[in-house]
């Protein structure tokens, strides 16, 4: 073999090398080109199906939101009727009790309880007056709205002021709404209020407030309370009012020292002449 021979096969190995290096170099980088290309999918994949699952999450958070306002919306529901039930229920058992009355099996003529009236505590509000408001009109009942009281802590809750009035003027005003439809030929009417005979500017306040409304004065037998302060429960006829003095005339036998009846008559016959001094009966 001459030298031309042996430098052409130099040049040809030369070329080879060269060749396997740019293929390596080639296939090297097509590899990580490839291996790019398939770590952008799998991001692209992972983020679409982080967002489907966030999406599906969010759905599911809110179909369950909906599911559970529902489910309130119902229990709410629920609880409304039956709490109107149970109104229900209370107003028919107290007209049943009620029928009774007006039947004349708990008042009236042969009953353990006959009574011309009764007294209702009307700072419960108007559910207490409602189930009498029948038997006042069919049975002639009278019906005293509990308004001042004679008790000594009375004003601790009865004298507030309510906005613009005293509490125990809102109970009257309340009583008052429904008084119109009761009243008699003197001018009065069959719901009636109580008055504290202890407190004068509160028998003074009703009767000038509540001109068609009897007055029932009560607690003669506490501090302060006198015969002129009953008077100013009477209008100008002598009309309008009462007052209870039970213990003052049924214990008049023991400060007599004499028969009851006796005593009775006599104490009667005191109160009455009492109370003439400050009101004209005509």
């Amino acid at each position: 073999m001459n030298e031309l021979d042996t430098r052409a096969e130099r040049f040809l190995e030369s070329i080879r090398a060269e060749g396997e290096a740019a293929c390596a170099a080639i296939r090297t980088e097509t590899d990580a080109e490839i291996e790019r290309q398939l770590e952008e999918t799998r991001k692209a994949q992972q983020t679409k199906a982080e967002h489907t699952l966030h999406f599906e999450t969010e759905r599911a958070r809110t179909r369950a939101n909906r599911e559970l306002s529902a489910a309130r919306m119902q229990a709410r529901a629920k609880l409304a009727a039956q709490r109107q039930q149970i109104a229900a229920d209370a107003f028919a058992a107290a007209r049943t009790q009620l029928a009774a009355f007006a039947a004349g099996q708990i008042t009236g003529e042969g009953s353990g309880w006959a009574c011309d009236g009764v007294v209702l505590p009307m700072y419960a509000g108007f559910d207490v007056l409602q189930p009498w408001l029948e038997p006042c009109e069919k049975q002639g009942l009278d019906i005293f709205a509990l308004c001042r009281t004679s008790n000594r802590s009375a004003a601790e809750l009865q004298d507030l002021l309510c906005g613009t009035r005293l509490a125990y003027t809102a109970v009257a005003d309340q009583a008052a709404r429904f008084a119109g439809n009761y009243v008699g030929k003197f001018g009065y009417s069959r719901i009636c209020l109580t008055a504290a005979a202890g407190t004068p500017a509160s028998v003074k306040n009703l009767r000038t407030k509540y001109p068609n409304l009897f007055l029932l004065a009560d607690g003669m037998d506490t501090t302060g309370a006198n015969f002129k302060n009953i008077s100013f429960a009477f209008d100008k006829l002598g009309r309008g009012a009462a007052y209870c003095a039970g213990p003052m005339v049924t214990l008049s036998w023991k400060r007599e020292g004499t028969e009851l009846g006796a005593a009775v008559q006599k104490e009667v016959e005191r109160q009455k002449a009492a109370l003439q001094r400050y009101v004209t009966f005509l």
